[in-house]
């Protein structure tokens, strides 16, 4: 197959590691991958396979944005003899639905994340958009079922890959006295909870400190809720780098507080890392698809910083159970192995294909 990848950004982030497995795994396959990226070359960014003819749209003017987004896929899908196209989140596939009444090149849209975060008037164009797209793909069946209102469409249920030759092996000695946490610094991953539930253990526990890796507009507001309560040097934050794996793959317990999610690519890698691991029972079930609660994670409701802080107690004080949900690992990474979801991804898309 000739595939169009079409996706908003290449910068580091959960999304964009997914679809550099994806789009190597279908050329590992004997698939040509082209890439369309809406937005512009960032400074710092995800390296895809060399193999991948990457274009960007540079659509910057905000108000003439979406049309030049609309006219670079135009020209794209146009001229490439494509077989599919995967649009990679809402933007992209709200754009390359509406746009395939003219293009013709069935379009597969794949929700990212809680399709109820978004606003009105997103909704609206995704209600529209979606009746002209071939295919759907969901990380869960949760957010499948949100589109029970489109009885027509085609979808499938297929989660997050793990790129499991290149993660590294579970570290199995003393781990080091560190809580971890990696994510965009917006209001949707919530580090400020993590940051409050801290505050509440931090005595009883003094050889342990909390770590977050990200970037983002919220970054100053976190800096200040650690320094009033009394955190800093104790609480840290760093940029976002892509060799996070190698740097958190010794820590203790790691944490994800978001207050959405669609199926969080941070978790799936801390648990195949068998890193003992906490997370917000998210709306849309990325997190409880994943964890088990009490078995090989720990499930905390969305916002509730007491019941984060309990959480981290009883973990930071039994051994046995960080021992438990460390022998975890091999169970998620057997199931997320990418080979196995690039064979679903190539299924898919091949079904769509002959069904036009």
């Amino acid at each position: 197959m000739k595939i169009l990848f079409v996706i908003s950004s290449l910068q580091i982030g959960g999304e964009q590691r997914v679809a550099s497995i994806l789009t190597d795994g279908l050329i590992q396959s004997g698939h040509k991958v082209d890439m369309l990226v809406l937005n512009k070359k960032e400074e710092k960014q995800f390296e895809f396979h060399p193999f991948i003819s990457v274009e960007y749209a540079n659509c910057d003017k905000k108000k003439t944005k979406n049309i030049g987004r609309c006219k670079a896929v135009l020209s794209k899908a146009t001229s490439g003899s494509y077989d599919v196209i995967i649009a990679f989140a809402t933007i992209p596939s709200i754009i390359c639905s509406m746009t395939s009444v003219i293009h013709r090149v069935p379009v597969v849209v794949c929700e990212r994340n809680d399709p109820a975060v978004y606003p009105f008037h997103f909704k609206a164009f995704r209600y529209i958009a979606y009746r002209f797209a071939a295919g759907a793909v969901f990380q869960t069946a949760d957010a499948a079922a949100f589109f029970d209102f489109l009885p027509k469409l085609d979808k499938t249920v297929i989660p997050n890959p793990l790129n499991i030759m290149q993660l590294p092996e579970s570290f199995e000695g003393k781990r080091k006295k560190r809580i971890v946490n990696t994510a965009r610094l917006v209001p949707a991953k919530n580090q400020e909870m993590l940051i409050k539930a801290f505050c509440v253990i931090a005595q009883k526990y003094p050889d342990y400190d909390v770590v977050i890796y990200g970037d983002g507009p919220d970054k100053d507001k976190l800096i200040n809720c650690i320094c009033e309560n009394g955190m800093d040097g104790r609480i840290t934050i760093h940029e976002a780098i892509p060799d996070i794996l190698d740097e958190i793959n010794q820590d203790s317990v790691f944490v994800l507080c978001s207050n959405n999610e669609g199926f969080p690519n941070s978790l799936a890698e801390a648990l195949a890392l068998g890193i003992p691991s906490i997370s917000t029972d998210c709306r849309i079930g990325g997190p409880k698809d994943m964890i088990h609660s009490g078995e090989n994670g720990t499930l905390v409701e969305v916002g509730n910083t007491q019941q984060l802080a309990k959480a981290l107690d009883e973990l930071l004080s039994n051994e046995s159970l960080r021992d438990q949900y460390h022998r975890g690992y091999k169970a998620i990474r057997n199931r997320l192995n990418s080979e196995v979801i690039v064979k679903k991804w190539i299924d898919y898309l091949e079904k769509v294909r002959d069904s036009q």
